[in-house]
């Protein structure tokens, strides 16, 4: 479904329709109906478009598919977290250097850096929980669109179901009418959930697993060897410590307790994905019992992995489902958990010693 700001109609590329529908072959499957649509619009024109929808409808993949067949000159691709985290640094760094209350100017400048050399800006999984990114956004798109770059975005959310919180959500309306003003958005919907029942990939996010208990024949499996004592040490992430059970070439093996129940950000996380291929994550509770700062964290972390493309593997004495169980949780339960849900859905399985 298409939203009814769309101010042209022109006859999507061919080459660009005909070489998406060839990478799905490749990859095992058709697209469906709804993706068929929102291609159509990807295709046919240069305004921005804003694609949306519920989790494991193969909205990044798709979009990660026109990028690859479009030129890649001017061409960059960016997950929500990156472009936050950016563009806060970038403010930091210039608000240093100028006057005092010369904060439009340092935002403006971050705008500028992030903006350098492009010409589309594709930005996954877009979603508001923090006025503070929402102002930054806001600035954002008025230069993008400003400046003529083509932005597609992917969200999980209608453009007025960002910042949800009702006491702060009248300060993104202006900037979701720029939206619907400037970008065709495009609902992809209707299927099952796509992630279900992938096959295990050779590499990356979906070659982990979740193990139950995560014994060390299980990981043994895996090709991995739990460390021992003398391999813990202390990292130090964002100014802060971080106690990990071992960082070796390529592997980063740490506790839920020391990533995601201390002072971690979805900032950290994106530092440390630089640091190891694969990661272990051990003993992963019941996330009923993990205060809500916690769960939210460790949905960050997923996001950030599946992103990166990273190995995840994970070991717990409750199945995924169980774990992700919130029914009787008290406090907040994260905003994105059926996209960490579905996202935890691609890696493979493992219980006892069989």
């Amino acid at each position: 479904m298409r939203s009814r700001g769309r101010r042209d109609e022109v006859a999507p590329s061919r080459g660009v329709v005909d070489s998406v529908r060839r990478a799905a072959a490749r990859a095992g499957f058709t697209l469906t109906g709804a993706q068929e649509q929102a291609l159509g619009v990807l295709a046919g024109g240069s305004r921005g478009v804003y694609v949306w929808g519920p989790v494991g409808q193969g909205k990044t993949w798709l979009v990660d598919a026109f990028a690859d067949a479009v030129p890649a000159q001017g061409r960059r691709r960016l997950h929500s977290f990156d472009v936050f985290r950016d563009l806060h640094a970038a403010v930091h760094r210039h608000g240093r250097r100028l006057p005092p209350r010369s904060t439009d100017n340092a935002v403006d400048r971050a705008v500028d850096d992030l903006l350098a050399g492009c010409r589309v800006l594709l930005l996954d999984e877009l979603h508001l929980h923090d006025v503070g990114d929402a102002m930054l956004l806001a600035r954002l798109l008025r230069h993008l669109f400003d400046r003529r770059v083509r932005l597609v975005a992917t969200s999980n959310y209608r453009p007025e179901e960002l910042l949800p919180n009702p006491h702060v959500h009248h300060l993104l309306e202006p900037t979701i009418a720029r939206i619907h003003s400037a970008m065709d958005v495009v609902e992809v919907s209707g299927s099952p959930d796509l992630r279900e029942g992938r096959v295990a990939v050779a590499g990356g996010f979906a070659s982990g697993a979740w193990l139950v208990p995560g014994t060390v024949t299980q990981l043994a499996r895996l090709g991995l060897r739990p460390p021992g004592a003398d391999e813990h040490r202390v990292l130090r992430v964002g100014g802060h410590p971080l106690p990990v059970l071992a960082l070796r070439p390529g592997e980063l093996w740490v506790s839920f307790e020391s990533l995601c129940a201390g002072r971690r950000s979805a900032g950290d996380y994106l530092a440390l994905a630089e640091e190891a291929a694969t990661w272990v994550l051990h003993d992963v509770p019941p996330l009923e019992l993990a205060d809500p700062q916690a769960r939210q964290r460790f949905a960050s972390l997923v996001d950030v992995l599946a992103d990166r493309d990273t190995q995840l593997v994970v070991t717990s004495q409750l199945d995924v489902g169980e774990a992700l169980d919130l029914d009787r949780a008290e406090g907040e339960v994260p905003p994105d958990l059926a996209r960490c849900r579905s996202r935890l859905r691609l890696l493979g399985r493992g219980s006892g010693e069989a």
